[in-house]
């Protein structure tokens, strides 16, 4: 039984991976920076930008636990198990998606290879692994809307930044733990001997990759911050306040036109409203209110 797991995905990655990364050399370091434990580090920068291990070299030897799925418990370097981290893509994808694209976008373009099949093969090897395993579930960005896990099997035509985003983004929110991805590891690969990488022998999503479309050419649009457009181009503000006198509720709406790309909702404002009886009401406004939470002050 297949798992697609942060492990699996890493392995993934590593059969589309361009000709640098796939050099003899296992950690060291090449004239680009293009090594796998580089390609991890990347990875998850996706989540915290900052990110930064002390020792690349301690960093490369935990690159092989990592992918065979007994990684060490070392949040410094592996922060997987932080419950801040796993979540913290989802939240920055909700936040600034623009730049988790530009920095999936770098990603790609440094690690990847360009040519069209090994991509293809990348994208159904990864929509296999998700439809054969049935622990893992959620919605994934193709390029131009979310589709569900049985939508999957169906969709003909994939953006790969979005969609790579996306996959990453679920296995680090509800599929930490990369043990659970120990059997499809050796499934998917042999033994090449001793000191050496486990050679990758996988055919998963071969017939897939014949009869899918991959792109990785992201629209200009979809890289812009919302921010940048509003400062070239101010707009006429989509909410208005109305005049608010002293003996009623006095409301606050602030603008914050974005589209949730994990669910495609149009967020037109967010407001805050403070009641005649003290009660305080804050949330976000889709074209219904929905109220986040509501206190009232003792």
């Amino acid at each position: 039984m297949e798992r697609l797991r942060g492990n699996t995905f890493l392995l993934l990655l590593l059969r589309a991976g361009c000709q640098v990364l796939l050099n003899p050399q296992e950690y060291g370091e090449s004239k680009d920076g293009v090594t796998k434990p580089n390609m991890l580090a990347d990875l998850i920068r996706l989540t915290n930008p900052e990110y930064q291990p002390a020792k690349l070299e301690t960093l490369g030897s935990y690159f092989s636990k990592y992918l065979s799925g007994d990684p060490p418990r070392s949040p410094a370097y592996l922060p997987f198990s932080n419950p801040a981290y796993q979540f913290g893509l989802q939240s920055r994808i909700a936040d600034d998606y623009p730049a988790v694209l530009r920095q999936m976008d770098k990603f790609c373009r440094t690690y990847l290879t360009q040519e069209d099949f090994p991509l293809r093969l990348l994208v159904s090897g990864i929509v296999d692994a998700i439809l054969a395993d049935d622990s893992f579930d959620g919605t994934f960005d193709v390029g131009d809307r979310t589709v569900s896990k049985p939508e999957l099997d169906n969709q003909k035509r994939f953006l790969l930044q979005p969609f790579l985003a996306s996959v990453w983004s679920s296995i680090l929110a509800n599929h930490p733990d990369t043990s659970e991805g120990q059997e499809t590891y050796l499934e998917w690969t042999e033994d090449a001997g001793y000191n050496t990488a486990r050679e990758i022998t996988t055919k998963i999503g071969a017939e897939r990759a014949k009869k899918i479309a991959v792109s990785a050419n992201l629209p200009e649009e979809m890289l812009v911050d919302t921010a940048e457009e509003e400062d070239a181009e101010p707009a006429e503000p989509d909410v208005t306040v109305e005049e608010i006198h002293e003996d009623e509720p006095r409301v606050e709406l602030y603008e914050a036109p974005f589209t949730n790309p994990q669910t495609g909702e149009k967020v037109v404002a967010q407001f805050h409203v403070e009641a005649r009886d003290n009660g305080i009401a804050a949330g976000i406004l889709y074209g219904g209110i929905h109220i986040d939470r509501r206190k009232k002050d003792d």
